[in-house]
């Protein structure tokens, strides 16, 4: 059996202790709870991704979003819900939200409610749980997807 001496475990206490000194100043601790420079939210809350005709199956390209509410509360502020550097191919016009689908929007995790109409389709009105997807590495923590959403419009 091999004996170390007090000069090897000095210095292995030495390692560990800048080991675990080097982790508390990056900030990830223990199990990547609590990153020092908090997460970047890189991603809107939804993203619908395709929106399709229920009897053929083929793309419905452009919708109409309309009477949003997130939480239960109205939302009147529709460009709170489309900041450029979060969002893409969605447009407010009026009180309304054009999507070129696909198209992101939302900003906070919560509940959202909207109604959905196209030229030709019956409307519809649909309930999400928005939230943009977060990474599993332990930091920095930040996000790399939307709530994905996918559903069909009946004809007229």
């Amino acid at each position: 059996m091999k004996r170390y001496t007090p000069h090897f475990w000095a210095h292995l206490s030495l390692a560990w202790g800048l080991i675990l000194t080097l982790t508390a100043l990056s900030g990830c601790g223990v199990g990547g709870y609590g990153c020092g420079a908090g997460y970047a939210v890189n991603n809107a809350a939804l993203e619908l991704t395709s929106v399709t005709d229920s009897r053929t199956g083929a793309a419905i390209s452009h919708v109409t979003l309309s009477g949003l509410t997130f939480d239960g509360s109205a939302i009147t502020d529709l460009q709170s819900l489309t900041p450029n550097q979060l969002t893409h191919g969605v447009t407010v016009a009026g009180n309304t939200l054009i999507c070129d689908v696909p198209c992101t929007f939302g900003l906070n995790a919560g509940l959202y409610q909207f109604t959905v109409s196209a030229t030709g389709y019956k409307t519809v009105t649909k309930e999400f749980k928005g939230a943009p997807l977060f990474d599993h590495t332990p930091c920095p923590i930040s996000t790399v997807g939307s709530t994905r959403i996918k559903f069909t419009l009946d004809p007229l």
